[in-house]
């Protein structure tokens, strides 16, 4: 029987792909019978769509721990997403005229500033373009005539032009007091009256000012007791969250790109998941890009550094100001990340002092024993307890350990749990440095 099976999968009448091992089949005994038991992983996206009995309507997405059959903009979507580099394609009957020449002036301004190579001010639009990588030679043809990628349409394009190749193409930043209200304090949207030819380019440039431009000065001691410049470190991470949002993205779907600045956080929605896990995002080192040539287009002036660094930045600047852990979310159409204004410690204000204390204490290194605390200014064992059994009750702290290696640390987001680990592997690092 397991070898009829292995021969079904491997005869691609049955399965398109097989993505099963001999791992992941074997014999169990349940009440003394031998049952084959199979474990089926998710695919990884290159191999989706996956389909039986060769019929594409029968592809089917992992929800889960199930399997369901899938929608047609989920099976377009895995088709697309199988590929590395989507945004190479070469588009035929687009030219020069499609482009909007004031983000290609602005970004070659940028350019020269950064790379103070003067070349490129007597370039041409359509050299520049050829130059960056967002013209390419279509060396399929018999004249191998340079063609506009799709990565150059969305970053430089007219927002006409640009909807004739993506229809769903749509750019949103909302500035709200809070996110659920349906009214917006500002607004910066693909089409509106002063927007009409909104680009990828364009549109980061104008929401990267609105993101940044009001972030409060404040400055603080660290460790090592020099001055650090938290506005300065947060427009860091403000940027390169927003870089990697559009860089990301998935823009042959009717989802918009949706960024909304409230108060106390900024959220950043982009169709098309994320390739890598959550832990490879905040260590970083790993990068799968969707769109290549979209992200060398920001790494060119300077907007992102080397592939998969941008995590452990936006993750540095939180540790360093020990702001709230930035929430990611994940499914396997979307990403969405939330990248927190505020500082730990404002969650927690309506506690009384003593209580803040001790968690600003577990904040600051980590966890708390009880010799610790009774080593603070009117702490008594009493009020320790106390202050326990609130925090506790209010799901905001664990014990861990016992007896006297008991400690009490914060219920952490899986973010957070990330963070905290990379923390200690930092540390680890810079001590066997100084061995």
């Amino acid at each position: 029987m397991i070898e009829d099976f292995w021969n079904a999968l491997y005869g691609r009448s049955k399965v398109s792909q097989n993505i099963l091992s001999n791992k992941d089949v074997k014999i169990v005994n349940i009440e003394n019978k031998a049952c084959i038991e199979i474990h089926v992983p998710e695919a990884p996206y290159s191999k989706k769509p996956i389909y039986v009995d060769n019929k594409k309507d029968l592809v089917y997405k992992r929800v889960d721990d199930a399997d369901r059959i899938a929608t047609e903009e989920e099976y377009k979507f895995m088709i697309v997403n199988s590929q590395d580099d989507i945004d190479t394609e070469l588009l035929d009957n687009y030219d020069m005229s499609d482009l909007n020449h004031e983000s290609i002036e602005n970004y070659r301004k940028l350019l020269l500033k950064n790379t103070n190579d003067e070349r490129y001010a007597n370039m041409s639009q359509l050299d520049l373009m050829i130059d960056l990588g967002a013209y390419r030679k279509d060396r399929s043809s018999k004249d191998k005539q340079y063609k506009m990628t799709t990565a150059c349409l969305l970053f430089f394009g007219k927002y006409n032009a640009i909807s004739d190749r993506f229809p769903g193409f749509q750019l949103d930043y909302f500035k709200k007091t809070n996110y659920l209200d349906t009214d917006w304090k500002d607004r910066i949207s693909s089409g509106d009256l002063g927007n009409e030819d909104l680009n990828v380019y364009s549109f980061f440039e104008k929401v990267l000012i609105k993101l940044t431009d009001n972030i409060e000065e404040s400055f603080s001691l660290n460790d090592g007791l020099t001055r650090q410049n938290y506005a300065r470190d947060l427009k860091v991470a403000i940027r390169e969250a927003l870089v990697n949002t559009l860089m990301h993205a998935y823009y042959d779907t009717k989802q918009s790109i949706k960024i909304v600045n409230c108060e106390d956080f900024i959220e950043f929605y982009n169709p098309g998941n994320m390739r890598i896990n959550k832990e490879d995002f905040i260590h970083g080192g790993h990068s799968k890009d969707r769109n290549s040539i979209l992200s060398t287009l920001f790494r060119r002036v300077g907007y992102s550094e080397k592939a998969g660094s941008g995590g452990p930045r936006i993750f540095d600047v939180v540790n360093r100001h020990k702001l709230k852990t930035p929430e990611i979310e994940l499914t396997d159409m979307d990403t969405n990340v939330v990248l927190w204004k505020q500082d730990l410690m404002k969650e927690f204000e309506k506690y009384p002092e003593l209580d803040k204390k001790v968690i600003k204490y577990i904040i600051d290194y980590g966890s708390i024993s009880k010799g610790e605390a009774l080593k603070m200014e009117n702490m008594t064992e009493y009020q320790f307890r106390n202050i326990l059994k609130k925090l506790k009750d209010d799901n905001l702290i664990k014990k861990e350990g016992e007896g006297p290696a008991t400690k009490y640390v914060l219920i952490e987001s899986k973010e957070a749990d990330i963070l905290r680990t990379k923390k200690v592997i930092k540390s680890l690092e810079s001590f066997f440095r100084n061995k």
